[in-house]
Formats: structure tokens, sequence, C-alpha cells
């Protein structure tokens, strides 16, 4: 059953030629396609899309009720061929995560870190709130228009934690030189925080900090930028 799985089984998901990256739709469609490819061989099984997790797998349930492991080996690995036959040269960072598992063929974990770097919800950190902080725009007035958005928000039932607010200020202060250092190592502790928790929902900040605070150490670490700036 295994072999004829691989003979048979093509993914048929079209990637637009000279891709560079998925997007998230083109991923869960890519996901998706992929799962619909393999129905009908019970050698290679999916968890359904709307199932996965942030800390959970694409291995399905039933290989956990008494499929022999080697079983699930095999079929683990043909997913990891045909994802490699079906990703294109052109996605660099697809093909590396495909790279990092060679060695094991491990076609479920591939396919679950592809989908952790591409579907926000899956990630690391909670996927970004808006409004965007040009370059040229400070702290304050960056949390001016990010509490007018989480207000508006809030009118049509969707509540941020504070979690999620200190989350996106980090990750957009890294898209600025001078409060990149600050930005990443706030994600980095946010990161280990998160990693406990299925739901960022349930996320909590440690005893002091606050997304407020965050904005005013930004601030003052700009100001001190500015300042290096004029004196050299």
């Amino acid at each position: 059953m295994v072999s004829k799985c691989k003979e048979k089984v093509t993914l048929t998901c079209s990637i637009r030629p000279g891709a560079t990256e998925f997007t998230e739709t083109q991923a869960k469609a890519f996901y998706r396609q992929t799962e619909s490819n393999f129905k009908g061989y019970s050698a290679v099984r999916m968890r359904p899309f709307e199932e996965l997790t942030r800390r959970g797998s694409t291995t399905p349930i039933e290989y956990s009720m008494g499929w022999p492991p080697h079983y699930v080996s095999e079929g683990s690995t043909i997913l990891y061929e045909k994802l490699h036959e079906a990703t294109p040269h052109t996605m660099v960072s697809a093909t590396n995560i495909l790279d990092q598992f060679h060695t094991s063929r491990d076609g479920y974990q591939a396919l679950m870190t592809l989908m952790k770097r591409t579907v926000p919800r899956l990630g690391q950190l909670p996927p970004l709130m808006e409004p965007t902080w040009p370059k040229g725009v400070s702290p304050t007035e960056y949390a001016n228009k990010l509490q007018r958005f989480i207000v508006q928000q809030k009118t049509h039932g969707r509540r941020y934690t504070d979690f999620e607010i200190m989350a996106t200020m980090a990750q957009r202060a890294m898209e600025h030189q001078e409060y990149y250092n600050a930005g990443s190592n706030k994600a980095s502790q946010l990161v280990q925080m998160a990693a406990q928790y299925e739901d960022f929902k349930d996320a909590q900040l440690i005893d002091g900090d606050h997304p407020h605070l965050c904005l005013q150490r930004y601030w003052k670490l700009g100001i001190k930028s500015i300042g290096n700036n004029k004196s050299t």
C-alpha cells in the first residue's frame, strides 16, 4: 500500500512560476490540496488544516491509536519526498526548511514547519496588528494610532490582550534600526513566554511589564540615537 501511494500520488497544487515565498493564502491552499491529493491512500494521512494548532502536528490523530510505527514512518518519508518534488528551487525559504529534514525525511514535521513559517496563527508570536509603524513616526505617534485601532476593533467585538499588543509593538520596533535591539530582545522574551500556551490569548506578561512602558523605552532609545547621530 505504501509503495502504491508513492507511485500514484502527485501533488497538484499549482505554485506560480518564479515564486519566491508562500503567502499565507497560498500556504493554506497548498496544505489543503496536499491533503486532498493523498485521500484514498491511507499510507499518508494528514490532520485537516482547520485542526492544526501552534503546538501540534500535521500527523493525524489516528496514528496515535495503534498504527505501526514503521508504517507511519514510511508514510512520513513519502510525504517528505512529494513536498520536495513540488517545491520549486526559487522558493529559497521553503527549500531551506525541507533541507533541515533531509536526514530524518520527516514529512509531517517539515510540513508543519512550513505552515508555522507562513501562517501567523501557527507561529511563535501572534499575527501583527494594524496599523504599521512607518519610518519617521515616533513611538508616541505610533502608540496613538495603535490605541485608536484597538478601540475601533473593540466596537466590533475583538479585544486584544496586552500580550498581543506587546508582541506587535516588539515586531514593529524591529523594523526600525534605532529600536531593533530592544524590539528583538522583547520578541525573544515573548516567544519563550508563549511557548507553554496553545492560545496566545492565554499568555500573560510578567509583573511590571506593560505595552505603554515598552513604548516609553523605545522613545528614549530613539532620542538617544538621534543625539548620537548629531554628535558624529
